[in-house]
This record gives C-alpha cells, structure tokens and sequence, in this order.
C-alpha cells in the first residue's frame, strides 16, 4: 500500500481491490492494529467518501489558515544591545599658559576607567497584510551607577512602510552626516567628540558636528539603489519644545536627503534649510544660529582596503534678541571635510584611519586624525586600541585621546 498522506500524527494508505476501496488508517506514533474501512466503489458511495475527504481537507486547510492569521497578527520583538567599558588618558597641551617644555605643559585632564557604551535597544515590527508593515525602535541608554549615568531614553521611533514607501517619526539623535561613510568604517573614537568625548581645554569646537537631538518627521520613497527622504526636523537641540510654533524655544529645519548604494559604492548628500523660531533661550543669543547646509559623502570597498570622504557646508549669522540678524548681516562660513581609511589585516584583525579639517571665517581652524586597531575574540566580543588628536593652528592647542576599550554586542 502507498503513503496518501500523514496528518496530525495519523496516516492514511489506501488501495482499491475489485470494486471496493479499502482505507487504513493508523495512528503513527502508536503500534496498534491497522483499522480497516472499506466502501463499495459505487457511484453514490464513492461520492459520499469524497466529499467527506474534501470535507475534512476543507476544515484542515481553514484552521491552518486560522493558526497562521493570528500568529501574523502579533508583533515580532527583538532585543539587542551593546556595552563597552574603557581605561581612557586625555590630556591638553596649551602653550598659551605654558611655554614649551614646561613640565605642566602637558596636563592630564582625565584618565582612568569610565564606561563608553551602553545601550539597550526593543524593536518591534508588524505585517499589516497588503504589503504594508508597521513597527517600532526605542532605546534605552544603560550607563552604569553614578546618578549622571543612570538609565536613560535615547532614540525613540515608529514607522510604517507602504508600497509606497515608509512614513517614520520619533524622537532621536541625528548624527554626523558625512563621518558614517568618509570615515570609512575605521575602527576609531570618532572626531565627532559624542558623548564621553566631548572637547574640553583648549579646543573651541569639535573637530566635526556631533549628532544633536531632534524631534522628526520624514517620508522615503525607495527606487532600486536610490533612496529619497524628505524630512521635517522639529525642536533641534531641545525635543519635546514644540519648535514649529512661535513660542518655541528652539529651532528647525527642513532637509532633502539622497542615499545610493550599489555593490562595493555607497553614497549619500543632503541639504538643510534651518528657521530660528521668534522666541528662543537667552543661551543662543550671542551664538551662530545656521540658516542652511549641504553635506556629501561617498565610500568604496576595494576588498583589501576600504576608503571613504567627505564634505560639508554651512552657511550661519549671528543670533541676537533671540532671532537671526536681519539680511544686510555678515554671513559666517563653516567648511568641513573628512578621509578615512580602513583595512581587513585578517578575519579578527582591522586597522584603520580618519583625517579631517574643520575652517570656519573669523575663527581658528582645527584639524585632527584618529588611528585605532580592532582585534574581534568572536563575532559579538572585540578590543580596541585607539588614539586620537586634535588641534586648533593658531594657538598650537592640542587635545590627546587614548583608549582601550573592550566592548561586547548581542
């Protein structure tokens, strides 16, 4: 006899033997003897058999489809996250308080142990049907004990993606936008000096823009390796202020971004227009308020080695009374541009470096370059060396950054 079929743990042979069909059915995780069924393979009885076969396969197929329609009805969950934990020696060498050689010259303005990552992210997605999906991004900042690291929100988001492209808003950090690809993925500290490694001494600004925070608004549309985004960017610096009414107390803007990747190629522009809202704190007042920039970035991985570059400008003016300075004010110029380098030595092993230059009209130029070593123990577990210096021309400021860091990611 031949297998028909196996369902629910029972199975089924048939054969048919003169004009009768004989049916066995058999529970298959059971040893017990076979039950036999049989039917006179008449017209009215041979039917009767196959609409109660139909039947059941009917009903079987009607609660698998049930199984699956709640089952796509809940949210998948994932949970991810990171943690890195540092011995870090920073240090200013200011030779405008002490000539050179001095023995304070070089002064130690903090090193020892600190931790330099840590976060925990939810993400939860849903298939709507039709094409359609939905879901959301939240991230908690997880900083060890002391009462300035305790657990904290970070970026907050929900989306929903359409044949027709993905609508998404939340709150977040909108990073550097040339150092992600122009840096090449150097496994370095970052000249965007975030977060632990905010300038201090002598620097008067960092070596490149660090992400600021943003409440935000944007729709992308995809078409092969082009991605289009147009975005509303709300309370720039201060999310939850309401920057779009008048009462605001902070700024915002809106931005046109392009990204494109094909193979070893990936490339990215964007341009931002900002408005300073009529009422803004007193901090900003005397400050550069921007009234426009344009970034462009590109990298390609040549296998052996991956290079990457990047531009950008900005256009700001004087904030006075709280609003930008009236046309007729001199315009203040900002230009930044960044290289970087990175190379596979083997499967665990990856060295890297990133150059940059920042000018600005009527201020000093800093320029900095940041040189680390990766060595992975595992997929997840890796070490990294790292140093880091940045200095202001003029005055022959320096800020000095060394760290080893040991980081896991799950």
């Amino acid at each position: 006899m031949a297998l028909d079929r196996v369902c629910c743990g029972w199975a089924t042979n048939s054969k048919f033997f003169g004009g009768f069909k004989f049916v066995v059915t058999q529970m298959s995780t059971r040893r017990q003897a076979p039950l036999l069924k049989c039917k006179q393979a008449s017209a009215v009885g041979h039917s009767v058999f196959l609409e109660k076969d139909m039947m059941k396969k009917s009903l079987l197929t009607l609660a698998a489809l049930a199984v699956v329609g709640v089952a796509s009805a809940q949210s998948t969950v994932t949970i991810t996250g990171k943690y890195g934990f540092a011995y870090r020696d920073q240090r200013i060498a200011n030779a405008l308080v002490f000539p050179a050689g001095h023995p304070a010259a070089t002064t130690p303005s903090g090193y020892g142990l600190l931790t330099t990552d840590g976060n925990v992210m939810f993400t939860a997605t849903e298939d709507l049907g039709g094409g359609m999906k939905a879901g959301v991004s939240l991230d908690l900042k997880l900083r060890g004990r002391a009462a300035a690291s305790a657990v904290d929100a970070r970026d907050a988001t929900i989306y929903v993606l359409t044949p027709w492209g993905q609508i998404t808003g939340g709150s977040a950090e909108s990073p550097n936008g040339i150092l992600p690809l122009g840096g090449a993925g150097a496994p370095v500290i970052g000249l965007d000096l975030a977060g632990p490694q905010a300038p201090t001494g002598g620097l008067t600004r960092s070596p490149l823009d660090g992400g600021v925070n943003v409440d935000f608004l944007s729709y992308t549309a995809q078409f092969g390796g082009l991605r289009v985004t147009l975005g509303l960017f709300d309370s720039i610096g201060a999310p939850g202020a309401g920057g779009f009414e008048s009462s605001s107390a902070s700024t915002d803007a809106v931005a046109l971004s392009l990204a494109y990747t094909q193979g070893a190629l990936s490339l990215a522009a964007d341009h931002s227009s900002y408005d300073l809202n009529s009422t803004s704190p007193s901090a900003l007042i005397g400050t550069l308020g921007t009234k426009a920039r344009t970034r462009i970035s590109g990298s390609y991985d040549l296998g052996v080695v991956k290079l990457g570059a990047g531009y950008q400008t900005k256009t700001m003016r004087p904030v006075v009374a709280g609003v930008v300075t009236p046309a007729g004010s001199a315009d203040v110029g900002n230009r930044q541009w960044v290289v970087g380098i990175s190379a596979p030595i083997s499967s665990a092993l990856t060295v890297g470096a990133v150059y940059s230059s920042n000018t600005q009209d009527g201020a000093r130029d800093i320029t900095a370059y940041d040189l680390g070593i990766q060595y992975d123990l595992s997929k997840r577990t890796g070490i990294q060396v790292a140093y880091q210096r940045a200095a202001q021309d003029t005055f022959s400021d320096a800020l000095t950054t060394f760290r080893i860091r040991l980081m896991h990611k799950f």
